[in-house]
C-alpha cells in the first residue's frame, strides 16, 4: 500500500503538472475546452489511487469483499457518468482528457516506483495488519 504522505504529495504533483499541461494546451490552442478537458482528465485519474488507500486497503484488511465489489462497481459508474458528461454534454475533447488521465497516472506510478513502495523485511510475511510474523 502506498502510504498517506505519498498519496498526498503525489497528489499535489499531479495536480500541479495537469495545471501547467492545461495551460500550455490553453497557449498552444486558445481554447478553454482544451484545458478543461486536461485538467478534468487528470483530476478523474486520481480517483483509482486516493480509493484504494481510503476505501478499498481497509475493506480488504477485513475480508469485505461484497462491499470491494460494490465499491468497483461504483467506480466504474462514476468513471462512466463523469466521462459521459464531460464528453458528451459538455462536449469537451476526448483526447486531452485522456491526456490528462495518462498524465496523472503516470504520476502515481513513477512516483510510487521512484519511492521504494512498501518493502517486507525479510523472513517475515504480512498477515493482514496483525502484527503476528
Amino acid at each position: 500500500m502506498i502510504n498517506h504522505t505519498l498519496i498526498v504529495r503525489l497528489t499535489f504533483a499531479a495536480a500541479s503538472a495537469s495545471l501547467a499541461a492545461a495551460a500550455l494546451g490553453y497557449a498552444a490552442t486558445d481554447s478553454f475546452p482544451v484545458a478543461g478537458a486536461v485538467v478534468a482528465g487528470a483530476m478523474l485519474g486520481l480517483v483509482p489511487f486516493i480509493s484504494w488507500n481510503q476505501l478499498v486497503h481497509p475493506l480488504m484488511e477485513y475480508g469485505h469483499v461484497g462491499r470491494i465489489i460494490l465499491l468497483t462497481f461504483g467506480k466504474l459508474a462514476l468513471y462512466g457518468s463523469a466521462l459521459y458528461l464531460l464528453v458528451i454534454l459538455l462536449r469537451l475533447p476526448p483526447l486531452p482528457l485522456g491526456a490528462g488521465l495518462l498524465l496523472s497516472t503516470s504520476i502515481f506510478i513513477v512516483g510510487s516506483l521512484a519511492s521504494g513502495g512498501p518493502r517486507a523485511r525479510a523472513g517475515t510475511q504480512d498477515h493482514g495488519g496483525t502484527g503476528t510474523p
